[in-house]
């Protein structure tokens, strides 16, 4: 809710002289009473205001039921609070004047204790409705997330199975080996290039197809810790394009001979000082292709 300041520091000024004038103002009781005991501060009623107002038949607090939706509520608790000692000893007419300030100094004490307990509940439902709604946005966000992965996952992998139908007439892929089966024909009209590219793909479909199946084996003990209240964080996949060129394999549909393999240890890289065309050129030699026959 947005305030004109201007009209907020007006109408402050204005309450404020309104206050020092009932502060000071002659009133019904201050005329028949000692003026200290009319003028000193209820802290009751100005914790109270139009709670101890009723206790005490001192209804005009009632305003504060719309004033306290403005700034101009603590203006008037203040004022409640200077006049309050007169209000309630007009409205309910004491006899006894000990008896009244024993009689307010216990409300001041239960208002103000109610006060207390009443900032800290606001302020714990507050940060605990801000705790929850973050809790919530961020659980909504990574659900999105969660969604949004999968949407990709999916669409990946269905582009990886169309490919892989247009290149290949069937495939096998296990944990130590990823075999791919091409026809005669189809692999003799590929340039050396192309086969290079083609066993690639088949690689990175491979490392696709083993790093979903590790998701769902980690997601599957993530679910367990869970219940058995144990905390776990799940795996990246191992498997990459790279790692699984070694373990692919491409043999001829008809005959069932090897096609294509790659050879190479990677690690020969990181003791070479090599160039990147040197690197892609000494990589290259790792692929092995044989004539459909």
């Amino acid at each position: 809710i947005y305030f004109n300041f201007g009209l907020i520091f007006i109408i402050s000024t204005i309450a404020t002289i309104m206050g020092i004038y009932l502060l000071f103002a002659k009133g019904k009781i201050t005329s028949k009473y000692p003026h200290d005991f009319t003028k000193i501060f209820n802290w009751g009623a100005f914790f109270g205001t139009w709670v101890w107002g009723l206790v005490n038949k001192s209804y005009i607090t009632l305003l504060q039921l719309i004033l306290g939706l403005t700034p101009l509520g603590f203006y008037f608790a203040i004022i409640c609070g200077l006049k309050g000692n007169e209000w309630a000893y007009k409205n309910k007419k004491w006899n006894d004047i000990e008896k009244f300030n024993r009689n307010q100094e216990t409300q001041t004490m239960i208002f103000g204790i109610l006060s207390i307990v009443f900032i800290f509940a606001f302020y714990i439902i507050q940060f605990g409705t801000m705790f929850l709604l973050g809790v919530s946005m961020a659980s909504q966000e990574s659900s999105n997330a969660k969604t949004e992965t999968q949407v990709k996952q999916s669409k990946t992998t269905d582009f990886f199975e169309k490919m892989t139908r247009l290149y290949f007439k069937k495939y096998e892929i296990t944990e130590k080996e990823n075999r791919f089966y091409m026809s005669k024909s189809d692999w003799n009209s590929y340039l050396l290039n192309d086969k290079m590219d083609i066993f690639r793909f088949a690689s990175g479909f491979a490392a696709h197809k083993k790093s979903l199946e590790f998701d769902k084996k980690e997601k599957l003990k993530e679910l367990e810790a869970q219940k058995e209240g144990r905390f776990y964080i799940p795996k990246l996949s191992p498997y990459t394009k790279t790692s699984e060129m070694t373990n692919t394999k491409i043999y001829c549909l008809e005959t069932n001979k090897l096609l294509a393999e790659f050879d190479y240890d990677f690690n020969n890289l990181e003791k070479k000082d090599k160039s990147f065309l040197e690197e892609v050129a000494e990589i290259s030699k790792g692929f092995k292709f044989y004539k459909a026959e």
